[in-house]
């Protein structure tokens, strides 16, 4: 019989084998596995005092940032009780382990006192203890310093990165973003020393973790927009995620958001680059030279067996080089000018939302604030208490009939500042009071806020708009001049040195258009004030 005897065994032996790779899976899943490591925090030395730099050294942490720093209290209220102003940041790679010098500085609450370490989306954290001989000891110390005047808590309402598009962006390098955040202050006391750690993951590139950035203070009630720079890293190609933290707080605010960026330019300079390297290797390959030579294009054979034929001459390839150049050229050109009238769009809308959303509800006047009395000349500011705001922050609205147009103007005149709209120059007088309240805006790309200042004239009506007053002013002439006549923003416009009697205003902005050579100066007078007390709105914005 085939294979009778052996049959059986050979089954029993293939059934012994099955039962013994059963075993074995069993004991696999009932043996139990590791639990995960938490990670760990180690400070050399043990001991050390203030503005001496202590070694800590990170094991088992997830990739990413991780923010270290030196807390009193043992950390019992977390990073309210760190001085997170002088924290350390560093990116821990794949293998989980890496060391951070930390310098200490005092912590807001007394020892005992740990070094803390937080991801930046603050679900790990770790400590260590550390003793530091020259900060006093507190047996028991109920929450940081300033917790008696309330929490110190704060509401993220949003978070966005907006482009800034850049040449090297635009073909791949390091691309810059602005992160905005809109905080407002919930609590009844100032916020201070509040301090913004970010994770940019691979958009860091190889510069690593960014630095902490300090926050500004924010007042009781407060909102405020914070804008921060942030470096994409070379290559930015795609889209990327940004994690951030906010300490200094009761409890750390967290968020992420996206930004994408795509070098659409990248597909236009590379054909400029081929051309310039097949003309290159053309010219050289030419017997003598750069020049061409009839008789040795005559001679030479025809690849495809048709006989003779001409190269391409070198004045032919220059042509096609220079055609392509001038579409790179026009690509750019058209970038240079439509975007930037986009971003000053975007920031216009945000401000609008912001000072209505501040305007909605002004409360009784403040002091200083009085309405004119009827019949009287009008010349000063009814905003007595009005105050320059910080640089970028909305100070007042222009509206200008004869544009149909509203922008929000900010505190100062730098490069971030008028990206977002017309700006109040620094030390010039405010909206309505004696003196020359001066202001410049960009003209140039659809969107700029001057672009049409040559089209105001004479009794034109330009309505300025603060939280408690409207304010009239009517236009009476204008000058252009070179950009060093710094004397039409003086308190009396080209009469430096001279006191002023009467409110005027004066509109800046470059000419011409698209061009920086000189500059288009508008001056007006201060025609008619009204207080918002009156619940009325001035004619002229119906004109």
């Amino acid at each position: 019989m085939t294979g009778g005897p052996d049959t059986g065994a050979r089954r029993h032996r293939r059934a012994g084998r099955g039962l013994a790779g059963l075993a074995v899976l069993v004991a696999a899943l009932a043996w139990p596995t590791p639990a995960r490591a938490d990670p760990a925090v180690t400070v050399t030395p043990a001991a050390a005092r203030l503005d001496q730099t202590v070694t800590v050294e990170l094991t088992g942490w997830p990739p990413g940032v991780v923010t270290v720093a030196l807390c009193g209290n043992e950390a019992r209220q977390g990073s309210a009780d760190c001085a997170v102003a002088t924290a350390a940041a560093a990116t821990v790679p794949d293998a989980g382990t890496t060391r951070v010098p930390l310098r200490l500085t005092p912590p807001p609450v007394g020892c005992p006192c740990v070094v803390r370490a937080v991801t930046a989306t603050g679900d790990r954290t770790g400590t260590a203890a550390l003793t530091v001989v020259d900060v006093p000891d507190s047996a028991t110390v109920s929450g940081p310093a300033g917790q008696a005047d309330g929490p110190r808590t704060v509401e993220l309402v949003a978070a966005r990165l907006d482009e800034r598009w850049t040449l090297p962006g635009l073909l791949g390098g390091p691309a810059e973003r602005t992160l905005r955040l809109d905080l407002r202050n919930h609590s009844g006391t100032p916020l201070r020393d509040l301090v913004l750690t970010l994770d940019l993951g691979r958009a860091a590139g190889t510069g690593g973790a960014p630095p902490p950035v300090p926050v500004p203070d924010l007042a009781a009630d407060e909102r405020r927009v914070v804008e921060v720079p942030v470096t994409i890293g070379a290559p930015a190609v795609g889209r990327y995620p940004v994690t951030g933290r906010i300490d200094g707080l009761d409890a750390p605010v967290t968020f992420t958001t996206h930004t994408s960026n795509w070098p659409w330019l990248l597909p236009v300079v590379l054909p400029l680059v081929v051309c310039g390297v097949v003309l290159a290797r053309r010219l050289r390959a030419r017997p003598g030279g750069a020049e061409s030579d009839p008789a040795y294009d005559a001679a030479r054979p025809d690849p495809a067996g048709g006989g003779r034929h001409r190269r391409p001459g070198g004045l032919r390839l220059a042509g096609v080089g220079l055609i392509a150049l001038g579409v790179g050229c026009a690509v750019v050109l058209a970038g240079q000018t439509l975007l930037p009238g986009r971003e000053t769009a975007a920031a216009q809308r945000e401000l609008a939302e912001r000072v209505d959303e501040r305007w909605a509800d002004p409360g009784p006047p403040r002091p200083g604030e009085t309405p004119p009395r009827p019949g009287e000349t009008v010349r000063t500011s009814l905003d007595e208490a009005l105050v320059e705001p910080p640089a970028g922050e909305p100070l007042a609205v222009m509206h200008v009939p004869r544009w149909r147009a509203r922008y929000t103007i900010v505190q100062g005149v730098g490069t971030a500042d008028l990206r977002k709209g017309p700006g109040h120059y620094p030390g010039s007088a405010l909206p309505g009071r004696v003196g020359n309240f001066s202001v410049a805006g960009h003209r140039g790309p659809a969107g700029e806020p001057f672009n049409d200042i040559d089209r105001l004239t004479a009794g034109d009506a330009i309505v300025v708009e603060t939280v408690g007053a409207w304010y009239v002013y009517r236009v009476e002439r204008h000058v252009i001049v070179t950009p060093d006549r710094v004397d039409v923003v003086a308190e009396v416009p080209e009469r430096p040195g001279v006191a002023a009697t009467e409110a005027m205003m004066t509109m800046t902005a470059c000419h011409p258009r698209y061009s920086s050579k000189l500059r288009y100066v508008l001056f007006s007078t201060l025609a008619e004030s009204m207080s918002k007390a009156d619940s009325g709105r001035p004619a002229a914005l119906d004109e």
